[in-house]
């Protein structure tokens, strides 16, 4: 009898554990499929680095092939064996799971594409094609015609691959679908929460923000998003004016690294690199961080693989409360005059959001600290009039925007919490609507979704 027990309490235990750890991969797995568009590297890193004795059912199996086969593509890994993505395809051939199975055809096609085996991408992403009306994924369908203008490129058929492009440049059009887009340094991604913005206004907007992001690393920032994006307002924030040269490499990084490569890659690695840093360190980043691998903790592979999100649209949530104390001193400035190089990159950007059909926006965050001098502002003020821009310095809005500075600050004025952001979103979203014609986009399934939550 009580070895009866002991067998039935050693099987409770296998399946609970067994349970837990099929629970603990989905997690895995859930983290790494809502980074893996911006985070490639770890994507690939947390999917290479599983137990796969974890996957111990098909569903996790058959997911894990298909994430796993979309990073290696996005890291410029071209596969020419169908091993990984065969048994992914057969599983989710029998789902009705649309949106995977359309993944996991569009990258068998890519993985037969690169193996010249043309008839046969041609086939599967015709089967793509055919489920296409059962997703809504524009960016993915955008994919797939781009990837028919290749093929058809390929085999010289340049009418129909003309065709293909310009569908894949429609589906690009929608995909993004953000009407209005932010850049700048942190006081746009703690300051503004595009959840606020749709609540209000039901207005899309994407915030790509960095700390200590500089003039030009804006510039390129949205000349890459411009790619994909095509908003109708585009908002920068004008305290990176003040710095005419790169901080630090750290901040250098937090901006360029995680960005895809392109020619707006090189072009911002050119013009932001410091007297110490090499090229070749951001193609290899190894190069540059190899001699860390003392220093590793087990907290580096705890926020490798379950790193909690901590932004939404670009917006960092922080509810934390600090409020104001003494600030210090303002002090008095040598020269009060932007460089030559932010003049510059202004001007581009002006430009290009010109030639894009986007209206650009100056704004001032209601940060206290570092001080914003009346000599700035008045250089923004000169600017925005003559190219006839508006110009908001939400600094002199403050009682209007109901801001306190004891409850809604997280660090003694620096940024805005969740309240100061939430506040000042709401504001800043009618004005967008009422003065600049941003539409009400209310109904979009995502943004939804979080207003739920």
């Amino acid at each position: 009898m009580k070895r009866t027990i002991y067998i039935l309490f050693a099987a409770v235990l296998l399946l609970s554990c067994g349970a837990r750890e099929i629970k603990d991969a989905r997690k895995i797995l859930d983290n790494v499929e809502s980074f893996i568009q911006e985070r490639l590297d770890s994507a690939l890193s947390v999917l290479e680095g599983i137990d796969k004795s974890n996957l111990n059912n098909k569903e996790l199996k058959a997911r894990h092939g298909l994430l796993l086969s979309m990073a290696l593509d996005k890291n410029f890994i071209d596969l020419t064996s169908d091993s990984l993505i065969a048994p992914v395809v057969k599983y989710y051939e029998g789902t009705k799971d649309y949106d995977h199975l359309f993944k996991a055809y569009y990258y068998l096609g890519r993985i037969y594409h690169n193996a010249d085996r043309h008839n046969e991408s041609m086939l599967i992403y015709s089967k793509a094609l055919d489920i296409s009306d059962k997703i809504n994924d524009e960016f993915y369908i955008g994919l797939l015609h781009a990837q028919f203008g290749n093929l058809n490129y390929d085999c010289f058929n340049y009418e129909s691959a003309i065709e293909d492009f310009e569908k894949a440049y429609e589906y690009y059009d929608k995909a993004g679908g953000h009407d209005v887009i932010f850049v700048g340094d942190c006081e746009v991604y703690t300051n503004f929460t595009p959840l606020e913005m749709y609540r209000e206004a039901g207005i899309k907007a994407y915030v790509r923000g960095t700390s200590q992001q500089l003039v030009w690393q804006s510039y390129y920032i949205l000349a890459e998003t411009f790619r994909y994006e095509s908003p109708k307002v585009v908002v920068f924030n004008v305290n990176a004016m003040r710095y005419s040269e790169p901080v630090k490499e750290e901040y250098n990084r937090l901006t360029i690294d995680k960005m895809r490569w392109s020619a707006e890659k090189v072009g911002i690695i050119q013009a932001s690199m410091t007297e110490d840093e090499t090229f070749l360190s951001y193609v290899f980043p190894i190069l540059r961080y190899h001699s860390r691998i003392t220093q590793l903790t087990a907290e580096d592979f705890t926020y490798l693989f379950d790193a909690e999100q901590i932004t939404w649209q670009g917006h960092m949530v922080n509810d934390g409360v600090k409020p104001v104390g003494r600030l210090p001193s303002k002090g008095t400035l040598a020269d009060y005059n932007f460089g030559d190089i932010c003049w510059e990159y202004l001007e581009k950007m002006r430009l290009l959001c010109e030639e894009n059909g986007a209206e650009l926006i100056l704004i001032k965050a209601p940060s206290v600290y570092p001080y914003w001098y009346d000599q700035y502002d008045a250089q923004i003020e000169e600017y925005a009039a003559e190219h006839g821009l508006s110009f908001y310095n939400f600094l002199d809005h403050v009682e209007e925007i109901r801001i306190d500075y004891q409850v809604d600050t997280y660090d003694a004025g620096l940024h805005l919490n969740l309240t100061g952001a939430t506040k000042l979103s709401t504001y800043f979203a009618k004005i967008l609507s009422e003065n600049h014609g941003v539409p009400n986009q209310r109904g979009d399934a995502e943004f939804d979704e979080m207003l739920k939550a």
